[in-house]
């Protein structure tokens, strides 16, 4: 209801008043992060309560990744470049949507966050055997070698994020996602160069 208002205000009040639309902007902004954040919590709930079953549909990984890249661009406003490259042939399968969005939303919002603006994102597919892994690799702050071993604990933040906005609840998700599928989820980083998370998932069998 907030989000529908603030959009009826941006259409009926004065588009040439940059301070109205600025706060319209603002107000329009603050609710779709109090949204994702809901979300987000109430799915960290739902993992908690062992109440998160895969749901698979059919789904072609690499229109998924395209369609994935679109929509946070729209929503992010990104202004780093976003590389999309594939490897293999195994990418039509069945596959939870819901639950693949929430772990690589997460982790290119990520690195989109944590990257400067200027800089280039690399988000990958491999498919190797009987597995597939998803790459997504900034070239941002990276994390500080203390921090690496807490980053998947709900609503921790790193020593070194400063002011950038966040809750500390993606990467936990992430992990839990992960988890789901029974894969592994590996990272690489470097100081003021970027990190690297590496996601390898079994291909489900149906």
């Amino acid at each position: 209801m907030i989000l529908t208002s603030a959009e009826l205000l941006e259409h009926y009040c004065d588009s040439e008043n940059e301070k109205q639309q600025k706060h319209i902007k603002r107000i329009q902004q603050m609710v779709q992060h109090l949204s994702s954040l809901v979300n987000d919590v109430v799915l960290i709930n739902e993992f908690e309560q062992d109440q998160v079953i895969l749901k698979p549909i059919t789904l072609n990984l690499i229109e998924f990744g395209k369609i994935l890249i679109s929509e946070i661009k729209l929503v992010r406003k990104v202004q780093q470049k976003i590389n999309f490259s594939y490897q293999g042939h195994e990418f039509f399968g069945k596959w939870d949507e819901r639950i693949l969005r929430q772990m690589l939303s997460h982790l290119l919002s990520n690195a989109i966050k944590f990257s400067p603006a200027d800089s280039e994102i690399d988000f990958k597919l491999i498919q190797q055997q009987d597995t597939i892994q998803f790459q997504v690799q900034d070239r941002g702050i990276g994390i500080l070698a203390e921090n690496q071993d807490k980053i998947f604990d709900p609503f921790y933040r790193g020593d070194n994020i400063g002011t950038i906005q966040g809750e500390g609840v993606g990467l936990a998700i992430v992990k839990k996602c992960v988890n789901l599928y029974g894969g592994q989820i590996l990272l690489k980083t470097e100081l003021n160069k970027g990190t690297i998370f590496i996601i390898t998932l079994p291909i489900p069998k149906n």
